[in-house]
């Protein structure tokens, strides 16, 4: 009698959870988040012709290179897998040749996270907890980063497939399965390290759910989620085999994992500060310091959501056992929601753990805010007595930091560019000059690292490397690069000359003896062309525009040419003091 009245309190327990809500049978739900993505894309599409990111031109650049009927891996290196390339190309071909195009298609990026965030989080939250972390998301997280990177493509469908995971635990079917499978693999296909997260976090959800019998594995589910991972995956093999690319792409895709991480190597959740921003918070009265660090202080949540999605594993997964065999639902959606958080944060501790890698996947984390803020399942019995003041005051955050942004980007001014007007912070003075001093088509090298430059100024770059970093490529690969500019000749270099001071900030952990190391081509550029102007360009120091020796400097800009520092690297002879080799025929 008292084993079956414990059973019975066992059974009642997971009984009196709530069962998960289904947003989508509700039409008031329906207009929610409708007008959430409305209001997201629009109030994304605020920032969609602001600022300039190096990494954005690595993306337009490849995409312009494969409308000019050249081939990923075969014809240019990337690091990346082609989803984002072939996407933009698309994008370009069908919409027009432009970076407004392009961020376009990332402000409804923008409203489709806002409206997953809402129908996620609905699921176990109240409304108005759900709402207000879907719009954290586009106020914080799209105004700081609305750039046509890999990164906001992958997370799309990094979200769709833990959207599709939610459906096959709360409706078992093929489709939904077949779903998880594709969008993981189109994950991965757009940026590998994040498919590989994604898979890893969603199996480990369902093999824990599966171990405390909270689901059941059906073959025809099974099966239908390795033919979703499967078809992507043979049709991108089959397509650069026709290409005579899959060597090569192997080849290229393997690179990250040899030489990213020696580069890259950051604290977590590393701000990229540098001095004087350290010295602007810090260096002022306590009350003026203690406000600005409250708003920044979103910085520091995104970075922990994370790490508390982890935990939030771990908890769920004991209750899940803890109910066995009784279905506990909503505890098996905090296993599966937190479970693909965490194996997102693999991927990132990977490869690069900074702020600005972290908020790529803030739009999935944000989950956790919204658990956090409603407090129904997950909560703190301490902060419960305040808990109204914690929200009100951690929304004021993101608001405020928001705000600043919308601050930002009023004091930006238009700049005319052969891809789209952009709006950047002066004294940016690069691009009109560019653009009355190179021809659309002309073969320029832009060095080291700053691919954008090709794209907006319609150029074109002779060698397979849009870029060249040093410890990440290698002295085989700068070369290659030096080999097909003795060989081209073009007529511009534009130059970083404070790159190698810079590094010390953007990637700290290069190595010494690859700072050290001789740089054959900068000694090339230095040797070879000659200083007509420093431009002042976007997010980085002055830009030299230098052109051949053999070849008069253009007219001066007003006020005449700045001089151009000494390089670190100006008198520098080439690696292990070899002279450079005769230019091969084939620049890989």
């Amino acid at each position: 009698m008292a084993a079956q009245q414990e059973q019975g309190r066992a059974n009642a327990r997971p009984s009196s959870l709530p069962a998960l809500t289904l947003p989508e049978r509700r039409p008031a739900e329906w207009g929610i988040v409708i007008g959430l993505f409305v209001l997201a894309t629009a109030y994304s599409l605020l920032f969609r012709r602001y600022g300039l990111v190096a990494n954005e031109g690595t993306i337009l650049q490849g995409a312009q290179r494969i409308l000019d009927g050249q081939v990923p891996y075969r014809d240019f290196f990337t690091l990346f897998t082609p989803g984002s390339y072939y996407f933009h190309a698309l994008l370009f071909r069908t919409m027009g040749d432009s970076i407004i195009v392009a961020r376009t298609a990332e402000a409804v990026n923008g409203g489709l996270f806002a409206a997953l965030t809402y129908l996620i989080a609905r699921r176990v939250c109240a409304r108005w907890s759900a709402l207000l972390t879907a719009c954290t998301v586009v106020v914080t997280v799209l105004s700081y980063g609305l750039f046509a990177v890999h990164n906001w493509d992958s997370t799309l469908w990094a979200y769709l497939g833990l959207y599709c995971a939610i459906w096959v635990l709360q409706q078992p079917h093929w489709g939904w399965a077949l779903g998880v499978g594709t969008c993981c693999s189109l994950t991965a296909l757009f940026e590998q390290s994040k498919g590989a997260g994604l898979l890893l976090g969603l199996a480990l959800g369902f093999a824990v759910l599966a171990l405390s019998r909270q689901v059941h594995l059906k073959r025809s589910g099974l099966f239908a989620v390795v033919t979703g991972l499967v078809w992507p995956v043979a049709v991108a093999i089959a397509y650069f085999a026709a290409q005579h690319a899959l060597p090569q792409m192997l080849k290229d895709l393997v690179h990250p994992l040899q030489h990213y991480a020696a580069v890259n190597k950051v604290p977590y959740g590393y701000m990229n500060w540098g001095d004087d921003v350290r010295s602007a918070i810090l260096d002022r009265s306590l009350l003026q310091t203690a406000f600005l660090l409250y708003v920044m202080s979103p910085h520091f949540l995104v970075s922990a959501l994370p790490i508390i999605g982890a935990g939030v594993l771990v908890y769920s997964t004991i209750q899940t056992w803890k109910m066995r065999p009784a279905r506990a639902e909503r505890w098996s959606y905090y296993v599966l929601v937190s479970a693909c958080t965490s194996g997102l944060l693999l991927c990132v501790l990977g490869t690069r753990t900074d702020w600005n890698h972290l908020i790529f996947i803030a739009p999935v984390a944000s989950l956790i805010l919204a658990w956090l803020l409603d407090g129904s399942d997950i909560r703190l019995k301490l902060v419960d007595p305040v808990k109204p003041v914690l929200v009100f005051a951690v929304m004021v955050a993101f608001f405020f930091l928001g705000f600043a942004q919308l601050l930002k980007a009023r004091g930006s001014v238009p700049r005319a560019t052969r891809r789209g007007v952009l709006r950047v912070l002066p004294p940016e003075d690069a691009f009109g000059y560019l653009q009355a001093h190179l021809k659309p088509g002309e073969e320029i090298f832009v060095y080291p690292y700053f691919p954008p430059y090709y794209y907006l100024t319609a150029t074109a770059n002779p060698t397979a490397y849009d870029f060249l970093q040093p410890g990440y490529n290698t002295p085989e690969e700068f070369q290659q690069a030096l080999n097909v500019i003795t060989a081209h000749r073009p007529r511009v270099v534009l130059f970083q000359p404070k790159f190698y001071e810079d590094l010390a900030l953007t990637a700290p952990s290069t190595p010494l003896e690859v700072l050290g190391a001789r740089d054959p081509v900068t000694e090339y550029i230095l040797r070879e062309y000659r200083s007509c102007a420093v431009l002042n360009p976007v997010n980085f120091g002055g830009l030299a525009f230098r052109v051949r020796k053999d070849l008069p400097c253009p007219e001066a800009p007003a006020g005449g040419a700045m001089p151009e520092k000494g390089h670190p690297k100006a008198a520098a002879p080439p690696w292990n003091g070899a002279e450079p080799r005769e230019p091969s025929q084939d620049a890989r």
